[in-house]
């Protein structure tokens, strides 16, 4: 779904430069000479570089379409968070990676909400 970038919030996934991106900081800029933009700080969903970009507010992007499942916390390994789906007991790991140290506050039976990018 296409979306203006001064739509851009933190925390979404957006497409760009053919990688997907996760919206870490946002700030929209009204210079008093020039245009206004919106400044954001992305990561790489897989190369888990950053990358700081402007979007000049006419801009659109693509935001990615998320598909979201709950899952109750498992435990965790040297590398990966382990998570199960309660109605169909699918197990799946995360990498920590990926949670950017959030995998910290887990506990046993936590339920969370873990989003999927359809392919």
């Amino acid at each position: 779904m296409k979306i203006t970038a001064i739509e851009i919030k933190f925390g979404m996934i957006i497409e760009h430069k053919n990688d997907y991106w996760n919206v870490l900081k946002t700030q929209h800029v009204k210079p008093g000479k020039g245009g206004a933009f919106n400044q954001v700080e992305l990561k790489s969903l897989t190369k888990g570089t950053k990358l700081n970009e402007r979007f000049r507010s006419s801009e659109t992007v693509e935001k990615a379409e998320l598909e979201e499942k709950k899952f109750n916390f498992l435990y965790l390994d040297e590398e990966n968070c382990h998570f199960m789906n309660n109605k169909d007991f699918e197990q799946i790991s995360v990498p920590k990676s990926l949670t950017e140290e959030k995998y910290k506050l887990l506990k046993e039976n936590l339920e969370v909400t873990i989003s999927f990018m359809e392919e």
